[in-house]
């Protein structure tokens, strides 16, 4: 009689453990709590914003979905242009996705100081300037130092030369200066066609 009593509670022990493991698994599965971080505080579709100075557009930035995570993310999905127009040159950028952190730490701040601090661009990156245009999977812009950089491999097309850098590249903005890394190959034409 006692065994017999003690394999019951064994079992009853056995089966309560089982129930609580898998029911545990369950509700862990289904439920995640989202912290505040992970929640955009504003999310746009099919935009464009664009910036002005004295009444004329400097640039514009467009995409598909766009979220603001505070204090200072931007992330532009699907569709990513970004354009600059000043007298002299104009320049502009593709992809499929931009992260952006502003210096500004807020978004009522950020409507006084759009300042970046530093962009990532991805997933397929085109740069256009001087009739050139520049391809890679990923660039970093630094607006302290005002360069565009990868270490990923480039290509660089325009009317004189179709190279391409397979250790990455440095473009300073301030000056139009392009450094490309790595061994290259590719052509150049000394005849403009």
């Amino acid at each position: 009689m006692g065994k017999q009593f003690l394999v019951a509670v064994f079992i009853m022990v056995l089966g309560a453990a089982c129930y609580v493991f898998f029911k545990r698994d369950v509700s862990q599965s289904q439920y995640r709590p989202v912290t505040k971080e992970q929640t955009p505080r504003v999310t746009i579709e099919d935009f464009t914003i664009y910036k002005y100075e004295d009444h004329r557009v400097v640039s514009s930035m467009s995409g598909k979905l766009g979220s603001f995570y505070d204090p200072s993310t931007l992330e532009i999905i699907g569709e990513v242009r970004g354009t600059e127009q000043n007298k002299e040159k104009n320049k502009s950028f593709a992809s499929e996705s931009l992260t952006v952190h502003f210096k500004a730490k807020g978004l009522s701040l950020l409507s006084k100081d759009n300042t970046i601090e530093d962009a990532e661009i991805e997933n397929q990156v085109r740069f256009q300037y001087d009739g050139a245009t520049l391809f890679t999977d990923y660039a970093r812009y630094l607006q302290d130092e005002e360069k565009l950089s990868s270490s990923l491999p480039v290509r660089i097309q325009s009317k004189l030369m179709d190279v391409m850098g397979t250790k990455g590249f440095d473009y300073f903005s301030k000056t139009n200066f392009l450094q490309v890394y790595g061994p290259m190959e590719g052509t150049l034409s000394a005849i403009d066609k």
